[in-house]
Order: C-alpha cells, then sequence, then structure tokens
C-alpha cells in the first residue's frame, strides 16, 4: 500500500474509468465512455486477482481495490504487469471471487509459470 502511495504522488499511476467483463476465456477492459476496448487478457495469464480493503477512515485513495498480475507471454515479447482496478458499483472482494472461479490453477504449465511471482 505504502509503494503505490509513493507511485501516485510521482504520477506514475494513472487512472481512467474502465468496465472489466469476464467472459469465460479472458478479462476485458472497456473504456467506460467509449465502450471501446482498451485491453484483453487470456484469463490463462491472469494471476493472484487480490482484493484489497481498508477499514481505516479517510484510507480510500486505493480501499475497495482488485490488484491483478498478468504473466508475461514469451511468444509476443510481453513482461508481466501489475493491474489495479477500484471499485465503485461492486465490492472488489466479489469481482476477485468471480475472477478465482473463471481461474484453473490445475494447468500444471500456469503453477510452474506462476511460482516466479512467489
Amino acid at each position: 500500500m505504502r509503494r503505490l502511495r509513493q507511485l501516485t504522488m510521482r504520477r506514475s499511476i494513472w487512472t481512467t474509468r474502465v468496465t472489466l467483463v469476464i467472459t469465460g476465456t479472458e478479462l476485458m477492459v472497456f473504456d467506460a465512455e467509449t465502450n471501446a476496448i482498451m485491453e484483453q487478457f487470456p484469463l490463462s495469464l491472469v494471476y493472484r486477482p487480490t482484493a484489497m480493503t481498508s477499514d481505516t477512515a479517510g484510507d480510500n485513495m486505493y480501499n475497495n481495490a482488485v490488484v491483478l498480475i498478468v504473466l508475461g507471454d514469451q511468444q509476443q515479447q510481453l513482461e508481466p504487469e501489475v493491474h489495479i482496478f477500484q471499485c465503485l458499483k461492486h465490492r472488489a472482494s466479489t469481482t476477485t471471487n468471480t475472477l478465482m472461479a473463471r481461474l484453473s490453477y490445475r494447468n500444471t504449465a500456469c503453477i510452474k509459470k506462476c511460482a516466479a511471482f512467489q
């Protein structure tokens, strides 16, 4: 949490309103104003969705947020990325639970890829 605040103060984090859509195979990020697809990730590359919540008064900058890692793709030469989505209309835990229900960690290849982030 402290690191997020530091990045925010240095303007290393940018914000925009988006809508997340979880399909059977992808996590899609749509621009809330234009409904254009901004990004889409195969669910097989989504790792460790986590709900961040705080009961501390005044701590609303990153409260009710979903944090997840999108694993890199060696074929497309993409580096892993961390994404943070603050939920305004739903509980972060609901979004995280939905993602977790769609993800399959039984895939041995995914477990080997994910081990690098533990």
